[in-house]
């Protein structure tokens, strides 16, 4: 799997993968600010063990964990 972080404009920011299973990744992205949000796009993965990759994206908030 690929993964990307962009904030509204556009920026791309560091992604690196701690963790990665079947259904789930735990990732730390550098240069976050705290309440601003931000889209992450995870390519190369397959749909319900589908034949085909694809990617998937999803757009979040940064917390302080």
């Amino acid at each position: 799997a690929q993964v990307s972080v962009k904030d509204s404009t556009g920026k791309s920011y560091s992604v690196k993968i701690l963790e990665k299973d079947s259904d789930s990744l735990e990732l730390r992205v550098k240069g976050l600010k705290l309440g601003k949000r931000y889209t992450v796009k995870v390519s190369g993965v397959r749909s319900g063990g589908s034949g085909s990759y694809t990617s998937a994206s999803r757009t979040f908030t940064a917390i302080d964990d």
